[in-house]
Formats: structure tokens, C-alpha cells, sequence
């Protein structure tokens, strides 16, 4: 299981080095795309694998998208309009962007990237379940399970003390 993950990490960095080094900021849009729907597809199949399999990278996917959010949209905090996000939304729109532009463009990047991440979890729930004859195995389910898991962990969390008001 550890092999898979580190494969991710990999399969991660790849990408990554490619949108930057083969496309850069010269071709701003494709380096963003390369970098934004590659990445948010594998950690949506890395997430639902880590979950199956071995929870102890089970959240590993999901920061990873923060990370990759954050390296697009604010690569160069130091150079005013340096980060690929401010280059690829100037080539779109062919004009100069506004800093508050590109905050709320980060954030709703983020959001796309969740969605694109949970739409690829989906389907690979719903391909791991049909692929291996689980019933019990599907999209609905998938997330289900997860809603589940994420509230046993809050309750670990909080001791087990909740007011129940």
C-alpha cells in the first residue's frame, strides 16, 4: 500500500514538473489546466483507494489539492502578478488583473478542484465496485461511508463529549 502512495506522489510530482518546466508561465492556461484537472482527478482516485485500502494517507489527496492551489495561485507572494493564475486568467481576458480578481479566482479554483476530485472519486468508487462484484461498493455509498468516517473521527475529536441541545 505504501508503494501506491508514493506512486501518487510521484505521479503527482510528474505532472507538476511537466505544467511548469514544459509550459511555464509562456503558456500560462495550458500549464494551469495541466496542473489543475490531472492533478484533482488523480487525488479523487488516490482518496477513494487510501480509503479502501489503508486510511493512514487517506487525507494526503485532499491537502495535496490545497498545496497544488496554493503553488498555482500564489507561486511568487513577493512579485505582484507572478503567479500562473494572474498569467492565465491576463491571456484569457486580455487585460491586467486585479488582486481581489485573483483571490476570489483562487478560491473558486479550489471549489472546481474539490468538485473535479469528488467526481472522480465517484466514479472510481463506482468502477472499483463493478470491477471487483462488491454491491456495497458505489458512488452513493462511497460517500456515505466517508460522511460516516468523518464523524466518528469528529467525536474521537471532541472526546465524546457533545451537547446534544
Amino acid at each position: 500500500m505504501k508503494l501506491f502512495g508514493w506512486l501518487f506522489l510521484a505521479l503527482l510530482a510528474v505532472i507538476q514538473l511537466i505544467a511548469w518546466v514544459v509550459f511555464g508561465k509562456a503558456q500560462a492556461t495550458a500549464a494551469l489546466a495541466l496542473c489543475v484537472f490531472p492533478g484533482s482527478v488523480v487525488c479523487g482516485a488516490a482518496f477513494v483507494w487510501f480509503f479502501y485500502s489503508d486510511r493512514g494517507w487517506l487525507w494526503l489527496p485532499l491537502m495535496l489539492l490545497v498545496v497544488i492551489q496554493v503553488e498555482v495561485s500564489h507561486s511568487s507572494r513577493y512579485a505582484p502578478h507572478s503567479a500562473l493564475l494572474d498569467h492565465a486568467m491576463s491571456s484569457i481576458f486580455d487585460r491586467k488583473i486585479a488582486a481581489g480578481e485573483t483571490d476570489i479566482a483562487s478560491y473558486v479554483l479550489l471549489a472546481v478542484m474539490f468538485i473535479l476530485a469528488g467526481v472522480s472519486a465517484y466514479v472510481c468508487a463506482e468502477i472499483y465496485g463493478l470491477s471487483t462484484g462488491r454491491k456495497d461498493v458505489q458512488g452513493k455509498i462511497f460517500f456515505r461511508d466517508v460522511g460516516r468516517a468523518f464523524a466518528q473521527w469528529d467525536k474521537s475529536v471532541a472526546g465524546g463529549k457533545r451537547d446534544e441541545k
